[in-house]
């Protein structure tokens, strides 16, 4: 190797390992730049539209991301990884059909992929195929039994479907499998509010504001649980700790507009 060539591969590396240490730092428009200087210097690096390809999708820009997973996958179409990211930013890009024939192609060289079967279930549910969606979490779940995502996502479909039992199984499972799995823990409580265990939503509710302090959603059905249950003060800062945490959801604006007002009523 000549030292010209050698000095081109070593400054297209030393923008790649400074493009990951400002993506861990989640800096990801400094870290495009880099990856793009990198390029600059050795387009046809795999490795650097990657790293690209992730750090537009971290910013929102799927439709560029996606054109990267597709130039990385010019080079090797079999990569799974590239097949799924493109099918993801094809679906967040909102060509969910796109999508669907992207995770299709990549499951006709990795059939047994989970993460590819989890997407392409919550892809079919976008599009409105229930019956497909549940049909890929539950093979996504036979090829990962230990995959909580898989299991939530069953739980949220069989729920669609109005199998609230079933439902509640998969989000169980999905807490066991993944402790910190918030949204689960979140779910299986949610359930149980619907099925009137109002002790069991509770206790889940909180369970799932200790796991993640800031989940509104979990701290707004904590505070219904807690007005339901008479405990109108426990609701009210329930209610209003949700609100600080996500002031443009108007369901939880109004649910402590109304419960503040009632409580000054009552005074």
């Amino acid at each position: 190797m000549s030292a010209h060539l050698a000095d081109h591969n070593e400054a297209a590396e030393s923008c790649l390992t400074a493009g990951a240490l400002l993506t861990r730092r989640r800096l990801y428009r400094a870290a495009e730049r880099k990856y793009r200087a990198g390029l600059r210097i050795a387009p046809d690096d795999p490795n650097l539209r990657f790293a690209l390809a992730h750090a537009l999708s971290e910013q929102g820009k799927w439709g560029e991301a996606a054109a990267e997973y597709r130039a990385v996958l010019k080079g090797d179409p079999n990569d799974p990884f590239a097949t799924n990211n493109l099918a993801v930013a094809m679906d967040k890009a909102g060509s969910v059909d796109a999508a669907i024939r992207e995770y299709h192609r990549g499951l006709g060289v990795e059939p047994t992929s989970a993460t590819l079967h989890n997407n392409l279930g919550l892809a079919l549910q976008k599009s409105g195929d229930l019956t497909g969606a549940i049909r890929e979490f539950r093979t996504a779940i036979q090829a990962d039994p230990s995959d909580s995502h898989a299991h939530n996502n069953l739980g949220l479909a069989l729920e669609r479907e109005g199998n609230l039992d079933p439902a509640l199984g998969e989000y169980r499972t999905a807490v066991e499998l993944d402790h910190g799995c918030c949204q689960a823990q979140y779910n299986a409580a949610r359930v149980l509010e619907i099925k009137g265990d109002l002790s069991g939503a509770e206790a889940g509710y909180r369970r799932a504001v200790t796991e993640k302090p800031d989940d509104a959603k979990a701290r707004y059905g904590l505070g219904t649980v807690l007005e339901r249950d008479g405990d109108y003060q426990g609701a009210f800062q329930q209610y209003q700790r949700a609100h600080q945490l996500a002031p443009d959801d108007a369901k939880i604006e109004a649910a402590c507009i109304q419960l503040q007002q009632q409580l000054r009523s009552a005074r």
